[in-house]
């Protein structure tokens, strides 16, 4: 098996054990739900399982093209070369789920795209068990936790490479004309990026702030339909800003 298959399988152990500790930690201050360890149990297993089937495909797909020979390599060449230059769109859908981001921006991505499934599903019913109280905050921080373990652990070198080209950003940022022009270009270049950055980092401040400093949160399906149409609202700001930006960028 591939070195890189077998350590993220490895990794699932100390993660799921990590995960059961900062659950049984939280027991302290909040009455965790009948289910809550199913239910994180679940909420790692799935998504970790989903990666994993995908890294042996990917692998059997890479193994499968190196033994057709290189004859076959270029025609599929053409063909993949014609079909990108015929459909800028689906390029342009592509790119946004690129995964040769930092692995910060993988986190917020990820994040984003679980909550809001989870979400749908709290508020159609689909999951009949909504969090409620507390623990609906708590379990959002610890869904971001996990993911951000997850990333790490698989994703260790690049987390090295990201934290040096972090340091080497936040010097440039903090010259506000180098940050009003870092913000400016990501609204208008990549608006999937601003949305997902935004609703994350929004979500968690929220969540951080309800646990230390609300008393008594109702949480249940209410708070989730809230998070939907925070979502939407999110999505709406960034198009109508990302078409401001641009409107600008081309008088210049």
């Amino acid at each position: 098996m591939d070195k890189n298959i077998s350590k993220t399988i490895l990794w699932y152990i100390p993660i799921m054990a990590i995960v059961f500790v900062l659950v049984y930690t939280s027991s302290f201050f909040i009455e965790l739900a009948d289910n809550a360890y199913f239910d994180i149990f679940r909420s790692v297993t799935v998504p970790y399982s989903i990666y994993v089937i995908y890294l042996i495909c990917k692998k059997a797909t890479l193994e499968t093209r190196q033994q057709r020979g290189s004859s076959n390599n270029s025609k599929s060449k053409i063909i993949i070369n014609t079909k990108t230059n015929s459909n800028s769109a689906f390029r342009k859908i592509k790119n946004c789920f690129n995964t040769d981001e930092s692995v910060m921006f993988n986190i917020l991505e990820i994040f984003m795209l679980l909550t809001i499934i989870n979400n749908l599903m709290m508020v159609f019913g689909i999951d009949p068990n909504p969090k409620i109280g507390k623990f609906a905050y708590i379990h959002l921080t610890i869904r971001f936790s996990i993911i951000s373990l997850i990333m790490i652990a698989i994703r260790g070198k690049k987390v090295i490479k990201d934290y040096k080209n972090f340091n080497h950003s936040i010097k440039k940022l903090s010259n506000y004309s180098n940050l009003k022009s870092s913000i400016f270009e990501n609204f208008r270049i990549n608006k999937y990026r601003c949305t997902y950055v935004l609703f994350t980092t929004i979500t968690i401040g929220i969540c951080i702030f309800t646990i230390f400093f609300v008393p008594t949160p109702t949480g249940g399906v209410k708070f989730y339909f809230n998070l939907l149409i925070m979502f939407c609202v999110i999505v709406i700001f960034t198009i109508v800003t990302s078409m401001i930006f641009k409107a600008k960028y081309n008088k210049k």
